[in-house]
């Protein structure tokens, strides 16, 4: 091959590799450049609309107090400017949130960016702004909490250091018994100052659901007694079908799928998902619910594990249609729901649950009854509003004078040591009472330090 040939080929080559990589790179500069963003630091004078893609904010106007997310922050210190605040002219310092790492699909814990979300979400303190730049300030140690999701953490959290005043985390939305961690709790020894789960005794609660309880509600046993005779609509009607399941994990430590295998050989159950017959996909799912509540009576809401105050959204979201969910769950769904808005299956044998709704299923009049309570109460289960909830508690907690010091010396113990979760060595019901009420989380598991 001559120079020039060689030369002529390198060229063709050079020309291909400036049009696959730098022509992005050239297109990206001029997306980015100055007529969209432009470089003043100065509040008032940014107003940039915020950009939606696939449902997520990549640019949010500092104009509405929110954050860039970080890969496209023109300027650092527009956020920084932020968080200082200027007491002159009315805008408030804020206190800083970093989330380590993300909740499963969620890398803003379904809550958001920013400053914005905490004003959106209408919390009583909005001076906070959350992010998951770890970059933002100087160091880790400088960021009022920080967001710690345990069951997807991989690897033990290296922090260079940590300040006195910072918060430490930890989010779980899962159940002791299932850990995607790699390492366990036990390695957390005093490592968080504050825990926000589902359970109720969590320092920040993140419930999966509320039933909120509206003005008009009866008071006592005589009203609700008056309530439930006095169904006009038959709910009834048009229900060709019993009861239905979607289910897509078919090994439980709740042992769950022995109690239907059983109940389905007495009863007519429908099973979808993958541990049944296909049905809808995921995205589907709420059109899919919406349809069965036309066709079927009952609903199996089964948690897959039996542990304190774990109810989930298989609860709350079915509560909320005109079914009636027959729960079985360790939860205290008596302080939770309304009274006779649902079946609890572990004060029944499969045969004996089997009995029941064929009672109901042949009694309009008994069935309708399970729906006095539509009137006078409304479930809550939108992962965003809860979210909401449980960082409108963060904000307040960090902005409240500090009282005491608090670190969980033994996190396990406080999470899943005891008797927290129920695990059948074999299957056997009804299960009459779960004893979690016997077991004392033990003294020094939490320690606080009065300042």
């Amino acid at each position: 091959m001559t120079t020039s040939a060689a030369l002529s080929r390198w060229s063709r080559k050079s020309s291909t590799t400036v049009l696959l990589y730098a022509l992005p790179l050239v297109l990206l500069i001029v997306l980015t450049g100055d007529n969209h963003l432009p470089k003043s630091t100065d509040l008032s004078a940014r107003q940039v609309a915020e950009i939606y893609v696939d449902d997520h904010v990549i640019i949010a106007g500092v104009g509405n107090q929110s954050q860039y997310a970080y890969w496209e922050r023109p300027d650092r210190e527009v956020d920084l400017a932020l968080i200082r605040g200027d007491e002159k002219n009315g805008k408030p310092a804020l206190k800083t949130i970093l989330f380590w790492n993300g909740l499963f699909y969620y890398p803003d814990y379904a809550f958001g960016r920013g400053r914005q979300p905490f004003i959106d979400a209408k919390c009583p303190v909005t001076t906070c702004l959350a992010t998951d730049d770890p970059y933002l300030l100087d160091s880790v140690d400088q960021y009022d909490a920080v967001m710690f999701h345990w069951p997807s953490l991989c690897d033990y959290p290296y922090v260079a250091s940590r300040s006195e005043h910072q918060l430490f985390v930890m989010v779980s939305d899962e159940s002791p018994q299932w850990r995607f961690s790699g390492y366990k709790l036990p390695f957390y020894k005093d490592f968080f100052n504050l825990t926000m789960t589902y359970r109720r005794d969590s320092d920040i609660e993140w419930p999966y659901g509320q039933v909120e309880v509206l003005p008009s509600a009866p008071v006592g046993e005589d009203e609700v007694r008056a309530a439930r005779l006095n169904v006009t609509r038959n709910y009834a009607a048009g229900k060709s079908k019993l009861a239905v399941w979607f289910v897509s994990h078919c090994k439980t430590d709740s042992r769950r799928e022995f109690y239907v295998h059983v109940l389905k050989q007495h009863s007519r159950i429908d099973i979808f998902g993958k541990c049944g017959k296909p049905f809808c996909s995921f995205d589907q799912l709420n059109d899919c619910y919406q349809r069965i509540e036309l066709d079927y009576k009952f609903y199996l809401s089964f948690e897959n594990s039996l542990c304190r105050d774990y109810i989930t959204e298989k609860f709350f979201n079915l509560l909320d249609r005109n079914i009636v969910p027959i729960v079985y769950g360790a939860g205290n769904y008596e302080a939770i729901a309304p009274p006779h808005s649902y079946i609890d299956a572990l004060k029944y044998t499969p045969v004996q649950l089997a009995k029941y709704l064929d009672i109901l299923d042949k009694n309009d009049t008994l069935y309708n009854e399970y729906f006095w309570w539509k009137p006078f109460y409304k479930s809550h289960y939108d992962y965003k509003e809860m979210a909401n909830i449980a960082f409108c508690q963060l904000c307040q907690q960090l902005n409240q004078p500090r009282t005491h010091l608090q670190w969980y010396h033994d996190i396990d113990a406080w999470y899943d040591g005891g008797n927290h979760c129920h695990k059948p060595n074999r299957f056997k019901v009804p299960i009459k009472q779960f004893d979690f009420d016997n077991y004392t989380i033990p003294a020094n598991a939490v320690v606080k330090i009065p300042l």
